[in-house]
C-alpha cells in the first residue's frame, strides 16, 4: 500500500487514535540511569503512556522516543494496557512467535502502530496469541527467504477479544497463508475486526493444496469478526478469502462479515468449506478468479452463508458448489469494469457500476 493510500486511511481514523492516546495513562517524570557503555538512560516510575521501538534503538533503553527499544520482540511483550507503541521506519527481521502478551482493556487498548508517515516492514513471522483489546495499525509484513515455509503462516491472530488490525500491506508468504485468523478456546476471538489493509501475492508451496491470502480456521462457538475494506490479489494457485477447513467436524468460524473488500486475480475470490456458519459475504467486488468461479463450496457443512449484493468481473460465473449449500441472495451481479492496474493502489474504478461495491465502496 503506498504512502498517500495509509495517510489517507489514517486520516480517517486520526479522531479515534487522539481519543486513544489522551485516554492512555500519563507520562510519568523518570529519573536518569547509565546504560552498560555509559549513556544516560531514563527509567519512568510508572508505565508511560507513549513508547517506542526502532532499528537504531537498544532494547536495554527505556523505550522512549529519544531512547528507543530496538526489537519487536522486546516491545511487544513489554506492553500493558493503556500504551501506545510507535514503530519508526525501517526493517524488523524477527521471527515473533510465543510472545506473551497483556491484554488491553475495552476503555484501555494496546495500540501498536506505525509512526506518523512512515512504513515499518517486519520481515519474517507476527504471530499473536490472545490480543485481546490491542489495536494494530500500518505494520506491514513480508516474508523472510531464510525460513523454512513448514512455518504455517505468516501472520497468526489466535483467539482474543475486541482487537483491530488495519492499514497495512501484508504480502509474499511463501507457506499457507500470508494471514492466518484461528481459534483459542471456546468464544474466541470475538468481535474482531481486519480492516483497510492490502494482503497479496501468497507463494504457497507444492504441498500446501489450499493456500489463502487470508485464512480463517477453526473456532469454537466464536465470533463475530469482520472483514471489510481491504484489497486482496495475487495468488493464481491459491484463494483470496477461505472461510473455514475442509474436514468434518473442523469447528470452522461463525459469524463473520466478509463486505466492502476489493478481491482479484486468485483461484476464486471467497471460499467456504467445514463447519463455516452464519457468514455473510456482502458488497464486495470480486474479479478474475482462475478457476472462473468467484465463490466456491468446498465440502461445506455448515448453515446459514448468505451471499448477496455482491458485483463480479472478468469471471464466468459467480458459484461453484462442490458441495453444501449457500442461501444466494439478491443483488448479485456482474459488471464490465476496468481497473488502472492490479496493485494495492490500482483496483480502483471510477465506472458507476462499481460504485456501491468494494473497498471504495460510495454507501
Amino acid at each position: 500500500m503506498s504512502a498517500a493510500g495509509r495517510s489517507r486511511a489514517r486520516q480517517v481514523r486520526s479522531l479515534g487514535r487522539v481519543g486513544l492516546v489522551l485516554a492512555a495513562l500519563w507520562m510519568s517524570a523518570g529519573c536518569w540511569l547509565t546504560s552498560d557503555d555509559g549513556a544516560p538512560v531514563e527509567e519512568a516510575d510508572g508505565p508511560v503512556a507513549e513508547l517506542y521501538v526502532s532499528p537504531d534503538g537498544r532494547d536495554d533503553w527505556p523505550g522512549t522516543e529519544q531512547q528507543p527499544w530496538r526489537t519487536l520482540r522486546h516491545a511487544l511483550p513489554s506492553l500493558e494496557a493503556g500504551q501506545v507503541l510507535y514503530v519508526r521506519d525501517g526493517v524488523y527481521r524477527e521471527q515473533l512467535v510465543k510472545l506473551n502478551l497483556s491484554k488491553g482493556r475495552p476503555a484501555s487498548r494496546i495500540v501498536v502502530q506505525a509512526y506518523e508517515g512512515e512504513q515499518p516492514v517486519v520481515r519474517g513471522l507476527l504471530w499473536l496469541r490472545d490480543p485481546s483489546y490491542w489495536t494494530v495499525d500500518g505494520i506491514n509484513v513480508t516474508w523472510d527467504k531464510a525460513l523454512d515455509t513448514n512455518a504455517q503462516h505468516m501472520v497468526k491472530l489466535t483467539g482474543g477479544v475486541g482487537w483491530v488490525w488495519q492499514g497495512s500491506e501484508i504480502w509474499g508468504a511463501r507457506t499457507g497463508a500470508n494471514v492466518f485468523i484461528t481459534g483459542r478456546g471456546s468464544g474466541q476471538p470475538a468481535d474482531w475486526s481486519f480492516t483497510e489493509n492490502c494482503v497479496h501475492d501468497l507463494v504457497p508451496p507444492s504441498r500446501v493444496a489450499r493456500g489463502s491470502n487470508i485464512a480463517v480456521g477453526a473456532m469454537d462457538k466464536a465470533g463475530p469478526g469482520s472483514i471489510t475494506r481491504n484489497v486482496v490479489f495475487g495468488s493464481e494457485p491459491a484463494r483470496n478469502i477461505a472461510l473455514g477447513v475442509a474436514e468434518s467436524g473442523s469447528g470452522g468460524p461463525t459469524d463473520v462479515t466478509v463486505a466492502y473488500n476489493t478481491l482479484y486475480g486468485a483461484r476464486v475470490a471467497v471460499s467456504l468449506s467445514g463447519d463455516t456458519s452464519g457468514s455473510l459475504i456482502e458488497g464486495n467486488l470480486l474479479g478474475g478468479p482462475v478457476s472462473g468461479a468467484l465463490v466456491r463450496a468446498t465440502q461445506l457443512e455448515g448453515a446459514e452463508n448468505v451471499v448477496r449484493e455482491n458485483a463480479g468481473v472478468d469471471a464466468g460465473r459467480f458459484y461453484f458448489e462442490e458441495t453444501g449449500e449457500l442461501k444466494k441472495g439478491s443483488g448479485n451481479v456482474m459488471v464490465e469494469v476496468g481497473f488502472d492496474d492490479v496493485s494495492c493502489e490500482g483496483l480502483r474504478s471510477d465506472d458507476g457500476s462499481a460504485l456501491t461495491y468494494g473497498r471504495d465502496a460510495v454507501l
